[in-house]
């Protein structure tokens, strides 16, 4: 088992031959090895080299390669001392699961760079929602981040921009709705609560309309809570759906994916981006961090295909 796992290229098939010709060896080993022989800490185990060498350069089981470490690495905003901020990539999960082998997590092994432990995750971004996403360096800094989050009134401030289907029923606005889990079509939901539903937890938006065209609308969100789902719940219940959000109301015969399959756009993905997160600076208090991740690719070229034009960089936060 243990071979199987530090060399998982090599067949089954292989590694019980290599145990019968004697070739798979722990040196000072009253007996010849065989598969189920224990191990025990501290023990050289050594076979043929040419088998050793083949997967030198694959990563051990759990581990990303080389090719997705200096990927994660170039998505880097922000380094300093107690934190980092890194543009998260559309489809990467923050957290491992069921079935889920790619995450943030197998990353942070790779994220410490200077440092002399991994980074922690203080907060996350849905697998299909791509932007800024912050980790403490530190204990400190993670501590620091965390009670910014939780301060909704001066800590920290995010902003999202999101492609939306439809005409929003007003330029700007705040939506307060209590939100809670539950299982709609056999398929787990965020949906709205009353207020004072027990299993409910109160969320605040603010939301600004950047730009609307007849079939679609470039919208800035500012969530002042952080609730699972939330900015998709938002958009649902104005009516204007998330562009590729086919979980909370966006559908696949709608004006605006009709013209994006007419542009040669692919099927759309979600279109929600952290644009940006600031909080205030700890050494200096009349001062604010800012990280800024660019819009991706695939938005630009939905944005481009609708003749949305407004920069999300002009709106001040």
């Amino acid at each position: 088992r243990f071979v199987k796992t530090r060399w998982p290229s090599l067949p089954q098939s292989l590694i019980q031959r290599l145990l019968r010709k004697k070739e798979i060896v722990v040196p000072g080993h009253p007996s010849a090895l065989q598969a189920s022989t224990r191990l025990a800490a501290g023990d050289e185990l050594r076979l043929p080299a040419k088998y050793a060498i083949e997967d030198e350069a694959q990563p051990r089981p759990g581990q990303p390669t080389q090719r997705k470490i200096e990927f994660i690495e170039s998505r880097v905003l922000y380094k300093g001392a107690d934190f980092l901020a890194i543009d998260k990539p559309q489809g990467l999960p923050c957290h491992g699961g069921s079935g889920v082998t790619d995450h943030v997590g197998r990353y942070l092994d790779a994220l410490k760079f200077d440092s002399d432990e991994p980074p922690r995750l203080v907060h996350r971004l849905d697998r299909d929602t791509s932007g800024v996403l912050l980790l403490g360096r530190t204990r400190k800094g993670t501590t620091m981040l965390q009670d910014l989050f939780k301060d909704h009134v001066s800590g920290v401030r995010k902003f999202y921009v999101a492609l939306v289907a439809g005409t929003v029923p007003a330029p700007e606005g705040t939506v307060r709705v209590a939100l809670a889990k539950a299982v709609v079509g056999g398929e787990e939901q965020v949906v709205p609560r009353p207020d004072d539903a027990p299993d409910a937890k109160m969320s605040v938006t603010r939301f600004q309309v950047l730009q609307q065209t007849d079939e679609a609308a470039l919208v800035a969100l500012f969530p002042e809570t952080g609730r699972t789902h939330q900015l998709r719940v938002v958009c649902q219940l104005l009516r204007t759906p998330i562009v590729g959000d086919f979980k909370y109301g966006f559908k696949s015969d709608c004006p605006v994916a009709r013209s994006l399959s007419d542009a040669g756009v692919p099927s759309p993905t979600l279109h929600l981006h952290s644009f940006s997160i600031s909080f205030k600076d700890p050494k200096r208090a009349d001062q604010r961090i800012k990280m800024v991740a660019p819009v991706p690719e695939h938005f630009e070229a939905s944005l481009k295909a609708l003749g949305v034009t407004a920069c999300p960089a002009k709106v001040h936060r």
